[in-house]
Order: C-alpha cells, then sequence, then structure tokens
C-alpha cells in the first residue's frame, strides 16, 4: 500500500527534486538599481542525488498578515513588489575563489520551454502564481554542475520621508537544508545610512557603508527567512513612497520583535512549543489524518503572538492536500479490494447454486422420509418403520394385559431392517417392551452401541441417494473467504473506508452464517421433499402406509390410534432410558 501512495505521489508531485540532497554553498549577491529595482544573483553547490531544483519566489502579500503586525512600517501592501523578471539560468562549476563574472562566462546557458520531464538537463520552466514564481532548473546530479540564476525584482525600494527602505522574503518555507549562506547587498551611491535586519538566525555584518553581508548556518527544512535594509533616501528615483518618518519607528519595531522572540519562556510552555513542533514534523513524514488532527490541536495551544505557531501552522496548510491527496487514493484503493472480495462472494454463491445436471433417482423408502424433510434422523423414524414391519408382517406386535409383545416371523430384511430387529430382539425370537427397556437400562453400553451402529448405518445407507448436494469444499472455502472478509473489514474500519468497511462486516458475517447453515437438495431429494410436503398436506389417517408416514412427517398427533401412539411412546422410551441411566451411572462415579 505504502509502495502504491509513493508512486502515485511521484506522478503528481510539483516538485522535480528527491529528499536525499541538501544544499552546501549558497551565494546571493544584491544590487540596488536607481529606479528601485534588485539585481540578483545566486549561486549556490547541492550535494546527494537530485533531477534538479525549484526556486520559489515570494514577491507579494508577505508582510500582509504574516509578519505585518510586528514589523511592517506602513501599509504591508506597500512591501509589495511588482513582479519577478527571470535574466538567466546556467550551470557552472562553483568555485569560491571565482567572482560572480567568472563563474557566468564559464557557464552553460539554459532553455526556457514550457514542459520538462525528469532527468532533462539544461532546460528550466517558469510557473506564475498568484502571489510567486517558481523557476523549476533542471540539472541533474548526474551531470557533476552547479546552479547559477539571476533575475530583477520589479519595484522594490520604498522612498520615507527620512529613509529608504527594502523588505524581502528570500525564503519561505523552503523545502531543502542549506549549510551555509552568504548575502550580499550592494547599494551604490549610498553615503550616510546603512541598517540591515534578518529574521532568522543570522549574523549582519556591514563591509562599508554601500555594502552588507549576512550570513547564516544551517538553515532548516521548512525555514523562513527574511530581511529588511534601511540606507539614504535620496539616492532612489522611485514612485513607492510616503511622507512619514519610520526610521525611530522601525528601529523600535524591530527591538520589540527581537525582544519577543528572545523573551525568556517558562518550562510548561516550551514543553508545548517542543511538543508543537515534533507533532508537526511527524505529520510532514506520516501523511496522517489522526496526527495531523493532533498537530493542529498542539499548534492551536500555543499563543497567537507566537511567531512558532504562525510557522506550524503554514506548514500545516502545505501539508494538508498532501494528506487529502493520500487519504482519497486510500479509499479509492481499499474500496477497490472490498468491491473485488463482494465479487469473489457472488462467484462462491453462484458456484453453490448453478444448476447441477446429476440427477439421481432412488426408490423412496420409509427411512429416507425424516433425513428428507429434517436432515437428520430420529427416534421416531425408527418407531415408523417398527410399525411399518408390522404392518408388512415382517414382526408382529401385540398387546396383552397392558404389555406389548414382538415376534419375528420374517428375515428378508434390509440391512437397517436387520440392525433395527437385533436391537429390538437381541438373539430371541420373542420380547416385550418391558425386556427391552429392562435391558437397555441394565447392559446400556451394548444397547447404545448398537443404537449408535444402527443410526449410522441409516445415515450412511441414505446419503448413498444423494438426496442432498454436497457442499463440504464450497462451504470450506466460503467460510474461509467470510472470514477474510471480516478480519479485512476489521482491520480497514480505521482507514477511512468506514461505509464500505462496515458493509463488508454485514456482508461477511451474514455469509459467514449462512454458509454454516447451508445444505442443498439435489434435483432428485428437491422433488421427493415437494412430494412430501404434498403428502403431508393431504395425509389420509384411513391408509395405514400413509398413517406410519405421518408419524416421520411430524404431523400424526392425536390423529393416529392409540396402538401407533404407544410404540412410539415405548421405543422412544426405551432409547431415552439408555443414556439416562449411562448417564446416572456417570455421575455416581464422578462423586465416588
Amino acid at each position: 500500500m505504502k509502495k502504491l501512495f509513493i508512486l502515485f505521489l511521484f506522478f503528481f508531485s510539483v516538485s522535480i527534486v528527491k529528499a536525499d540532497y541538501q544544499i552546501t554553498d549558497y551565494k546571493i549577491d544584491m544590487t540596488i538599481l536607481e529606479n528601485g529595482d534588485i539585481e540578483v544573483i545566486e549561486v549556490f553547490k547541492m550535494a546527494g542525488e537530485y533531477n534538479g531544483f525549484e526556486r520559489v519566489i515570494n514577491y507579494k502579500n508577505n508582510y500582509v498578515g504574516y509578519k505585518g503586525e510586528k514589523l511592517a512600517s506602513v501599509d504591508g501592501n506597500l512591501y509589495n513588489i511588482s513582479s519577478v523578471q527571470l535574466n538567466e539560468v546556467r550551470a557552472i562549476n562553483y568555485d569560491d575563489k571565482l567572482t560572480l563574472e567568472e563563474l557566468q562566462e564559464n557557464g552553460d546557458l539554459f532553455k526556457k520551454v514550457d514542459v520538462a520531464t525528469k532527468g532533462e538537463h539544461g532546460v528550466y520552466t517558469i510557473t506564475k502564481l498568484e502571489n510567486s514564481e517558481v523557476f523549476k532548473i533542471y540539472n541533474p546530479s548526474k551531470m557533476n554542475k552547479d546552479f547559477y540564476l539571476s533575475y530583477t525584482l520589479k519595484n522594490v525600494v520604498i522612498n520615507h520621508n527620512d529613509v529608504s527602505e527594502f523588505a524581502l522574503f528570500l525564503f519561505n518555507q523552503i523545502e531543502e537544508e542549506i549549510k551555509s549562506l552568504e548575502i550580499t547587498i550592494h547599494i551604490p551611491n549610498n553615503l550616510e545610512l546603512l541598517k540591515g535586519y534578518v529574521h532568522n538566525s543570522g549574523d549582519i555584518k556591514i563591509i562599508d557603508i554601500e555594502t552588507l553581508q549576512i550570513n547564516v548556518k544551517d538553515l532548516n527544512v521548512n525555514d523562513s527567512l527574511d530581511i529588511r535594509v534601511l540606507f539614504d533616501n535620496n539616492i532612489i528615483k522611485t514612485n513607492k513612497a510616503t511622507t512619514e518618518n519610520v526610521l525611530e519607528k522601525i528601529e523600535d519595531l524591530e527591538k520589540k520583535y527581537e525582544e519577543e522572540i528572545h523573551a525568556p519562556l517558562d518550562d510548561e510552555y516550551i514543553k508545548i512549543q517542543e511538543e508543537a513542533y515534533e507533532l508537526v514534523a511527524k505529520v510532514e513524514q506520516t501523511y496522517n489524518r489522526i496526527d495531523y488532527d493532533n498537530a493542529a490541536l498542539a499548534v492551536n495551544k500555543l499563543k497567537e503572538n507566537d511567531e512558532l505557531k504562525i510557522n506550524l501552522l503554514i506548514r500545516l496548510m502545505n501539508i494538508k492536500p498532501k494528506i487529502e491527496r493520500k487519504e482519497t487514493i486510500t479509499k479509492v484503493i481499499l474500496s477497490s479490494f472490498l468491491l473485488i472480495w463482494s465479487i469473489g462472494i457472488i462467484i462462491i454463491i453462484y458456484q453453490i447454486y448453478k444448476k447441477n445436471s446429476k440427477n439421481v433417482s432412488n426408490k423412496l423408502e420409509l427411512i429416507d422420509i425424516g433425513y428428507i424433510m429434517r436432515r437428520k434422523i430420529t427416534n421416531n423414524d425408527f418407531a415408523a418403520l417398527l410399525l411399518s414391519l408390522n404392518a408388512n408382517k415382517k414382526i408382529t406386535i401385540t398387546k396383552t394385559n397392558n404389555t406389548y409383545k414382538l415376534k419375528q416371523n420374517s428375515k428378508d430384511l434390509s440391512i437397517i431392517e436387520q440392525k433395527l430387529i437385533k436391537l429390538i430382539f437381541e438373539d430371541n425370537e420373542e420380547t416385550t417392551f418391558t425386556k427391552v427397556k429392562k435391558r437397555a437400562i441394565n447392559n446400556y453400553d451394548n444397547f447404545i452401541n448398537n443404537y449408535s451402529n444402527l443410526l449410522n448405518t441409516a445415515i450412511n445407507e441414505v446419503s448413498k441417494k444423494h438426496y442432498y448436494e454436497n457442499l463440504l469444499l464450497i462451504k470450506i472455502i466460503g467460510i474461509f473467504y467470510s472470514l477474510v472478509g471480516v478480519i479485512l473489514s476489521i482491520f480497514l474500519i480505521g482507514k477511512d473506508t468506514y461505509f464500505s468497511s462496515y458493509i463488508t462486516l454485514f456482508i461477511a458475517i451474514i455469509f459467514l452464517i449462512f454458509l454454516i447453515l447451508l445444505y442443498k437438495r439435489t434435483p432428485d431429494g428437491l422433488k421427493k421433499y415437494t412430494d412430501l410436503i404434498s403428502l403431508k398436506n393431504n395425509i389420509n389417517y384411513s391408509n395405514e402406509e400413509d398413517i406410519i408416514k405421518s408419524i416421520s412427517l411430524g404431523c400424526f398427533d392425536s390423529n393416529i390410534s392409540k396402538f401407533y401412539q404407544d410404540v412410539i411412546y415405548q421405543f422412544d422410551d426405551i432409547i431415552k432410558s439408555a443414556y439416562i441411566s449411562k448417564k446416572q451411572k456417570h455421575e455416581e462415579y464422578i462423586k465416588i
């Protein structure tokens, strides 16, 4: 699943670079032009494996909201840059000893294209967004070339009544670590005032009245970096101007900002900050909705004026679309698994109920009736068989002085009839129900063995007639498949497929119960079952054969004679007496 998701991100990611790289050296050279534009040259060296680099220039609305209330000396919109003009892109061999001009001369000029693909070299694309422009430079690590780009920021400098100013977001939520960053700012013709501020961990050094340098070590992933520079207000000719004196105000804003950033925090709040930071970092690795919710909850606990809160909220805002995209993919894939599983259920049901051409025709025996009706043989079925033997003169059952006597009359018996006769008569030609019951009680082990032998023989003989389909294999497969569905759906309930998972769980449980209870009659079995239902509804109690069949059909009640009822009762009582006697003896043994 994870591999599928990574593959999806590969095709839909807006970035052309891999994550296993960093920028080791980054130099930015900025020159203020007389018209208020700023000409920027960037050279940098990367280590690791990559396909290129994506440079995002944020030039609008940076100071409307994010730090505006703390750092903007005037209306935040005044800090907007009009546009960005990319001048050229080159592949160079980075050398700290060479000047920018020498690096440019030795570099390979890149070509602008509308579309490029992974692995290309020597081209770049430009994407214009609402507040930024994105330059994608295709220069894979296998080429062993470094990066050079120059661009012009239009209409940047603001002329105030007492000072000129510009403020820039150089990086906003960077996607790669920068080990060493050096920024050099040139203000030609500046004579008196020069001040600089960096809003991140960095050192500012004034080289001379026209040059300022900023050095930053270890700018981490998702960090931001912005700068502000103040200088003489009479050297730039631009229409972006105010009539306000802002120098003292800016100095006060910067001082308060520094004090706020470095203000001591109590240990408890520091733990809240650390927890929020760690949770946001975690969700950037997992893309998990629960992790995202936990991180958002932790970030909301931070103070409104905490710079960390704003930074973390922006990071969460950037990660949310990726989480939603992952959830969509997960739901589609997992729901597809459930759909495939449901199709499997349909196939199994089809295999169960598809038409079976096998049709075994058998003569219906009396002992078959209970098995066809109930899929089992009971004492009533054997009592009916006993009465049938009496009706057919194979045995004689007579009542004398409230005692039922039984006598064998025939040797022409089926195997089931033979075992029934052995159970009743044992090796005697004559007996009574009273004697049989006494033998069942006193010699219960032998009697129960004979009865079990009779029952098993009857079931085996009836089973050979194929009144029911043999569904053992399909039931085993179906039960296993149902259990897979139960386990799968329970697992997926927590995977954002709630509706599909619950439906699958419901179907799997119902199908499992259905399979456990499942049986299916063969065409011949179904026909005989239909005939027996018809007979049950139209029993002729004046016909002895129908009366005997009604005993197995379970519809005799008070419609049969006392003789029939007594024989049924006597036979059932004998069987039960044997089992009761065995149980009692076992309980007595346990007590001893």
